[in-house]
């Protein structure tokens, strides 16, 4: 994209622009990848074909069209699902700085619309955070519950979680980079059948891998 910007002198140069929205959304969903390899977890990422539909208009389906489509960010499903199994996660990333319980009133609509789609049983706002470079990794705020009717009818209690990133470390780093894998994995302590388990997840792997990393800073 060239940029019209006023200049002075005779060095030419050049600007490099990033869309973080996708870089931030792309390096979360590489994380949960090799979470997923580690742990049962099969990620489905925007864009995948995991998508649903939230309307149905009768002049659409006699015109074979649906709308509107909604695609979150991050699905995780367990590695053995059926089509009406619904995800253990949802997880929507946004690049905006933004106070826990303070977010906006559109990105709550946006995840409660995924939430009641999808019905999965926790879902996730997950925004960029520049905190102390040596300090606390992720904080949560829970948001409360959603009491609605699952997709095969039945109640269904769903968490809305706001979560925050500390962007101000180095990311790049294999340690820390374990330890965020960690932390992110935190983010969703239950599985879909509703036992104590963590996303299908055994007890005796999940503490294992507890203490593998209990030794990292």
């Amino acid at each position: 994209q060239k940029l019209n910007a006023p200049v002075s002198g005779h060095t030419r140069t050049f600007s490099l622009l990033f869309d973080m929205n996708q870089v931030f959304e792309g390096y979360v969903t590489q994380l949960y990848r090799e979470i997923g390899l580690l742990h049962g977890l099969r990620v489905v990422a925007q864009g995948e074909g995991q998508g649903e539909h939230l309307l149905y208009a009768h002049s659409d389906l006699k015109k074979g069209g649906r709308r509107p489509h909604l695609k979150p960010d991050i699905l995780l499903r367990g590695r053995e699902f059926t089509k009406n199994d619904p995800p253990v996660a949802v997880l929507d990333t946004k690049w905006k700085l933004t106070a826990l319980g303070e977010e906006s009133v559109t990105d709550l609509y946006q995840l409660y619309a995924y939430a009641g789609q999808f019905g999965a049983p926790q879902n996730v706002l997950l925004y960029p955070w520049q905190g102390i470079s040596n300090g606390q990794r992720i904080e949560t705020k829970n948001l409360g519950f959603l009491h609605q009717h699952g997709l095969n009818g039945q109640p269904s209690t769903q968490s809305v979680i706001s979560a925050r990133l500390n962007v101000n470390r180095k990311l790049f780093d294999p340690i820390e980079r374990e330890i965020v894998k960690r932390e992110l994995f935190m983010l969703f302590p239950s599985r879909t059948d509703g036992t104590d388990e963590r996303c299908k997840l055994g007890e005796a792997e999940y503490h294992s891998t507890e203490s593998s990393l209990s030794s990292l800073p």
